[in-house]
Formats: C-alpha cells, sequence, structure tokens
C-alpha cells in the first residue's frame, strides 16, 4: 500500500489509506459462525463506500486485496 500512495503521489494524485477487514473462511469452515462470513462482507464494503463518498476529491479508488474473495470482481 505505500508503494502504491508514493505512485500515485508521484502522479499528482492525493492519496488515502483506509482499511476493511474480513474473515478468513479457511479458518471458518464447519464451525457455527461460518455462515457469519458472508454478511460481514456486506458489512464491510458497505462502511468502505461510505468511507469512499466521503472523501472529498475523490475520483477513483484503487483496492488492494488480500484475499480473492475480499474485494468485490
Amino acid at each position: 500500500m505505500a508503494e502504491a500512495a508514493r505512485e500515485l503521489k508521484a502522479l499528482g494524485a492525493g492519496a488515502f489509506a483506509g482499511a476493511c477487514t474480513d474473515p478468513c473462511d479457511g479458518r471458518t469452515p464447519g464451525h457455527r459462525r461460518h455462515d457469519d462470513s458472508l454478511p460481514f462482507r456486506n458489512d464491510a464494503a458497505i462502511v468502505l463506500r461510505r468511507l469512499m463518498r466521503s472523501l472529498p476529491t475523490g475520483k477513483g479508488v484503487l483496492g488492494i486485496a488480500t484475499c480473492d474473495k475480499g474485494c468485490p470482481p
């Protein structure tokens, strides 16, 4: 993320970092709370969307995901 922020700044863009976590399906299968995974991701997406909309100069978003399920297609 730091490298991406440096590149954006070099291009004249402002960079703002925000983070959103999600549960790992690799740790939850078979557990009774496994059903919370998708609703949690939906809540995280709502929070991240609100954060992005709150930025007054936002014209684009660069998302960096650490899991194939944590970033929308």
